[in-house]
Order: structure tokens, then sequence, then C-alpha cells
């Protein structure tokens, strides 16, 4: 999917409260396939998983989450506006899948390839 629909936020959702481990892996696994390919600025997908908990809640995202207090201080501090469909699938990733914040890993990343261009000089 992510090669067919480069740009796209590809959702995946479920009625269930929470996923599996074993969905939990696969998805995370593609997940983190999307934002290697972002991080080497090639063709990527945003990815975004849905649950019950987002789907059958009254006020949706990011409302649905501050009824329970553990799910939602994992995303309270985002730096973005969950508004936005990016930072939104990004806090989804965070706490459907255990993945750290977009920008945390980007950030750890620009601080690598700082380190290497300033030992080559």
């Amino acid at each position: 999917l992510g090669k067919e629909f480069p740009g796209a936020t590809l959702v995946f959702a479920t009625l269930k409260s929470k996923l599996k481990p074993t969905e939990k892996q696969m998805l995370r696994d593609f997940a983190n396939a999307q934002r290697r390919k972002r991080q080497e600025r090639k063709p990527y997908c945003h990815v975004m998983v849905l649950t019950g908990l987002e789907l059958f809640s009254e006020e949706g995202a990011p409302h649905c989450w501050e009824a329970f207090p553990e799910i939602y201080k994992q995303v309270e501090h985002t730096r973005f506006r969950l508004e936005f469909l990016e930072a939104a699938a990004d806090a989804t990733l965070q706490l459907h899948l255990g993945l750290e914040p977009w920008w945390e890993l980007a950030d750890k990343q620009w601080k690598r390839t700082a380190r290497k261009v300033l030992k080559r000089r």
C-alpha cells in the first residue's frame, strides 16, 4: 500500500478496544518502514491506527483520550496540534503501538547526522 499510494495517510482501524500483540508488531513494522522512508526523504505514507476508543467516542480524538489519563499523558506533550492529520496519526502510533514521537525520532537522526558532519571537519 505504501508504494502504491505515497503521500497518503493509511488508516488501520478496528472496532476492538485494543490491538493484539501480533497486530501491534505488524503495524509497528509497517509504520517504522514508512518513518525510515520519511527520514531518507523518499516517498512515504503517514500511518494512523484507530481502535474502538476513537471510533465509538462521541467527541473523537484527542478528547476521547482525556477520559483515560494513562493514555492521554502519552500524547499531551506533543509539539503539534492534534487537529493536523499528521500529528494525530503520530499520536495514534504512540498510543496504540508504543512508538516514540516523530519529532524525537527526527531530532535523534538530525543529531547523528550533525555529529558525522562535524567529525569530517
